[in-house]
């Protein structure tokens, strides 16, 4: 899933969280050496966040990308 979301970086997406909630943000870069994590920043208030929030997402956190 970190692959995907890395070939759509800069574009905006909705991800839907293995808990359920959906977040609408735009794909950054990812954070460690071992590329076990992605930044990406929202684009609108999502699941709670503001619009500009940054967020670490792990694979594990991942359940679908659906460019938005």
């Amino acid at each position: 899933m970190l692959e995907k979301l890395n070939s759509l970086k800069g574009k905006k997406v909705e991800i839907l969280l293995k808990e359920g909630r959906p977040i609408r943000c735009i794909p950054k870069q990812y954070l460690e050496e071992e590329y076990e994590s992605y930044l990406v920043e929202l684009f609108e208030e999502s699941a709670g966040f503001q619009k500009g929030t940054l967020m670490e997402l792990e694979e594990e956190q991942i359940k679908e990308i659906r460019p938005f």
